[in-house]
């Protein structure tokens, strides 16, 4: 017998993004007649259907790092007859996170600590740490608690890597004049 319907492009069926990037999947179907009139489509994330997700194109985002690796296909129906797509597999890698340090804590002696400087953090959550250090010191001497007396110091701002992004730092030298 002649086939009602075939799948004419099938889904990658590998595809590898960054967290926070967009993954594309498409699938392409005809009857036997090369015509496209009363197709649908239905996609599936494992076993689970995708409401709405009713297009040619499956468009993937906020996927996260954690959760390896995706699968998805889609079912193809026209007339009463389905068969579904390949399964494509989606992994996620964890992004690169950044810290930028945006302000200069510097300021002159006045008794009190220094103001946590300004910064800008691009990653998955969380909270930054923010430690403090004399610029003579190893890096083992950071500690979190902000400098009170004159001299050259290093502030660090640190984010863990978490589920979805790498870890990252940054670091600023800073002055505490003498009065």
């Amino acid at each position: 017998g002649t086939q009602v319907l075939q799948i004419t492009q099938q889904p990658e069926p590998t595809t590898t993004i960054l967290c926070g990037a967009k993954a594309i999947l498409s699938v392409t179907a005809q009857t036997s007649s090369g015509g496209t009139d009363g197709i649908t489509y239905q996609w599936y994330k494992g076993t689970e259907k995708l409401p709405n997700e009713t297009s040619k194109t499956l468009s993937l985002r906020y996927l996260d790092a954690s959760t390896q690796p995706y699968s998805f296909y889609c079912e193809v129906s026209c007339n009463g007859v389905s068969i579904n797509s390949n399964t494509a597999t989606v992994t996620v890698n964890k992004a690169q996170a950044s810290v930028t340090i945006d302000s200069d804590p510097s300021k002159t002696y006045d008794g009190t600590p220094v103001a946590t400087p300004g910064y800008t953090v691009i990653s998955g959550g969380g909270y930054p740490k923010i430690e403090y250090k004399l610029q003579s010191k190893p890096d083992t001497d950071y500690k979190e608690t902000a400098p009170t007396d004159a001299g050259e110091y290093t502030v660090r701002v640190t984010m863990s890597e978490n589920q979805n992004y790498e870890g990252a730092s940054a670091t600023k030298d800073f002055t505490i004049s003498k009065a």
